[in-house]
């Protein structure tokens, strides 16, 4: 299978080619989401996580700030057609802490910590 690019990604959004299924919907009443902020992130984040070989297409993670304090992740299948979003969530400390983002994602983490002016 093959990762997916961002690029694509934004591409096939622009071009309205995309599907926000049930789920996603669900959770964006539940989590107070709009489409405007899943747009948002798809266009000003970044790939974390990329999971080529999920069926029925490869999946991705894309996360990105929503507001000064508001990270927010959208997760997302790409068919190399539409972008098939699956579902949303905001950063939880709870369940992601900021050490493991440091050491899987480094970037995230450096980006955290000047956004909301955490320290290590």
């Amino acid at each position: 299978m093959r990762e997916i690019n961002i690029e694509q990604v934004r591409d096939t959004v622009k071009k309205d080619k995309y599907i926000i299924k049930t789920h996603a919907k669900q959770r964006m009443g539940e989590r107070e989401v709009e489409d405007k902020d899943i747009l948002l992130v798809i266009f000003e984040g970044e790939i974390i996580e990329q999971y080529p070989k999920a069926k029925p297409f490869p999946k991705c993670l894309i996360t990105g700030f929503i507001e000064k304090n508001k990270p927010m992740y959208v997760s997302c299948a790409f068919d190399g057609e539409y972008v098939h979003i699956i579902t949303v969530h905001w950063f939880d400390s709870e369940i992601i802490h900021l050490d493991i983002l440091y050491y899987r994602y480094n970037l995230i983490y450096i980006k955290c910590k000047k956004i909301l002016d955490f320290t290590l």
